[in-house]
Protein backbone atom coordinates (compact mmCIF):
# COMPACT_ATOMS: atom_id res chain seq x y z
CA UNK A 1 0.00 0.00 0.00
CA UNK A 2 1.31 3.42 -0.89
CA UNK A 3 1.54 6.34 1.48
CA UNK A 4 -0.98 8.24 -0.64
CA UNK A 5 -3.44 5.34 -0.23
CA UNK A 6 -2.98 5.39 3.55
CA UNK A 7 -3.48 9.15 3.65
CA UNK A 8 -6.67 8.82 1.60
CA UNK A 9 -7.99 6.09 3.90
CA UNK A 10 -7.07 8.16 6.96
CA UNK A 11 -8.85 11.23 5.57
CA UNK A 12 -11.93 9.12 4.84
CA UNK A 13 -12.00 7.68 8.36
CA UNK A 14 -11.53 11.11 9.94
CA UNK A 15 -14.33 12.52 7.78
CA UNK A 16 -16.69 9.72 8.77
CA UNK A 17 -15.85 10.11 12.46
CA UNK A 18 -16.46 13.85 12.26
CA UNK A 19 -19.89 13.24 10.72
CA UNK A 20 -20.77 10.80 13.52
CA UNK A 21 -19.58 13.27 16.15
CA UNK A 22 -21.73 16.05 14.66
CA UNK A 23 -24.78 13.76 14.72
CA UNK A 24 -24.11 12.69 18.32
CA UNK A 25 -23.71 16.29 19.47
CA UNK A 26 -26.93 17.26 17.66
CA UNK A 27 -28.88 14.40 19.25
CA UNK A 28 -27.37 15.19 22.64
CA UNK A 29 -28.59 18.77 22.29
CA UNK A 30 -32.07 17.51 21.40
CA UNK A 31 -32.05 15.20 24.41
CA UNK A 32 -30.88 17.94 26.76
CA UNK A 33 -33.58 20.30 25.46
CA UNK A 34 -36.25 17.65 26.02
CA UNK A 35 -34.99 17.01 29.56
CA UNK A 36 -34.95 20.75 30.30
CA UNK A 37 -38.53 21.10 29.04
CA UNK A 38 -39.64 18.11 31.10
CA UNK A 39 -37.87 19.48 34.17
CA UNK A 40 -39.74 22.79 33.82
CA UNK A 41 -43.06 21.00 33.37
CA UNK A 42 -42.46 18.76 36.37
CA UNK A 43 -41.29 21.58 38.65
CA UNK A 44 -44.75 22.19 40.04
CA UNK A 45 -45.87 18.57 40.23
CA UNK A 46 -45.45 16.11 43.03
CA UNK A 47 -43.84 12.95 41.70
CA UNK A 48 -44.05 9.52 43.20
CA UNK A 49 -40.75 8.02 44.32
CA UNK A 50 -40.81 5.72 41.28
CA UNK A 51 -41.40 8.64 38.89
CA UNK A 52 -38.67 10.72 40.51
CA UNK A 53 -36.23 7.79 40.32
CA UNK A 54 -37.03 7.22 36.66
CA UNK A 55 -36.57 10.89 35.86
CA UNK A 56 -33.28 10.97 37.74
CA UNK A 57 -32.07 7.89 35.83
CA UNK A 58 -32.78 9.64 32.52
CA UNK A 59 -31.02 12.79 33.73
CA UNK A 60 -27.96 10.79 34.82
CA UNK A 61 -27.85 8.94 31.48
CA UNK A 62 -28.03 12.24 29.59
CA UNK A 63 -25.20 13.63 31.71
CA UNK A 64 -23.13 10.52 30.98
CA UNK A 65 -23.64 11.11 27.25
CA UNK A 66 -22.70 14.76 27.69
CA UNK A 67 -19.53 13.75 29.50
CA UNK A 68 -18.47 11.56 26.56
CA UNK A 69 -18.51 14.45 24.09
CA UNK A 70 -15.95 17.09 25.06
CA UNK A 71 -17.07 20.68 25.12
CA UNK A 72 -15.92 22.66 22.13
CA UNK A 73 -12.71 24.53 22.72
CA UNK A 74 -13.12 28.25 22.14
CA UNK A 75 -11.41 29.34 18.96
CA UNK A 76 -8.55 31.63 19.90
CA UNK A 77 -8.46 35.03 18.29
CA UNK A 78 -5.63 35.31 15.79
CA UNK A 79 -2.84 37.56 16.92
CA UNK A 80 -2.54 40.73 14.90
CA UNK A 81 0.34 40.75 12.49
CA UNK A 82 2.81 43.55 12.98
CA UNK A 83 2.85 46.04 10.16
Amino acid sequence: MLLSDLLTINASIVGQLNKVEVEIVKRLGDLQAAIDTLTQQLANLELTEEQAASFEAVRVAAQALDDIVPDAEPTPEPEPTPE
